[in-house]
């Protein structure tokens, strides 16, 4: 990334705003491009949209005061415990994801070792459970990713790099849509999500012991 764009980064800060029912993003995002040091308009949900201001320019109230002089009705959203929560629970389930993600992506070789070992073997039986059950991670692992949910006023896209890829590919992992629903249904959602993931850790850790064991 450049110096000047992590500057920018370094200096953003972020306002969330609830919109009155006679003022609409459209009309927010046209006023503020009459307000300096204003980086990015972003919508939340209905009614409401995040904006990302370089604070060296502008602080919070005067860019809130600059909207209202405008004519805009609006105000500050504040945080919500439970959003807040369910976030963080969607946090530690996408770093469950990105610490297993490499061995998931190695279960391939790991099961032609089986099927070049499985041609000399007797027990033909434990191979083939021992491959099936990898494959259930695989798919397991496919559908939690596909199924990922993310929380109002979170990013919608999480992207990292692995060690051991070429530098500068990344994987992108595109999230859902917040379902419309109240704040404590998100966390229950987040905490199924997790639940779901670490099951999946889970069963990671005793397929590859079940397949390593038959390849000694």
């Amino acid at each position: 990334m450049a110096t000047a764009q992590v500057q920018r980064v370094f200096n953003a800060r972020k306002v969330t705003l609830a919109l009155s029912d006679d003022t609409t993003p459209q009309m927010l995002e046209k006023s503020l491009e009459n307000v300096d040091g204003v980086l990015q308009l972003k919508p939340v949900q209905a009614g409401v949209v995040s904006v990302r201001y370089d604070f060296r320019k502008i602080n919070k109230d005067q860019l809130l005061q600059d909207l209202r002089n405008q004519g805009l009705e609006l105000t500050e959203e504040k945080e919500n415990p439970q959003l807040k929560e369910a976030a963080a629970i969607h946090n530690e389930a996408h770093e469950i994801m990105e610490s297993i993600e490499p061995e998931v992506e190695s279960l391939d070789s790991l099961q032609s070792a089986l099927a070049n070992k499985q041609i000399a073997a007797k027990d033909t039986a434990a191979f083939a459970s021992a491959v099936a059950a990898l494959d259930k991670v695989k798919t397991d692992f496919k559908a939690w990713e596909e199924n990922l949910v993310t929380v109002p006023g979170m990013e919608h896209k999480h992207e990292h790099e692995h060690e051991g890829h070429g530098e500068g590919e990344h994987h992108h992992h595109e999230h859902k849509k917040a379902p419309d629903v109240t704040p404590e249904q998100h966390v229950e959602i987040q905490k199924e999500i997790k639940k779901n993931i670490e099951q999946i850790q889970t069963e990671l850790k005793a397929a590859k012991t079940q397949a390593e064991a038959l390849l000694k």
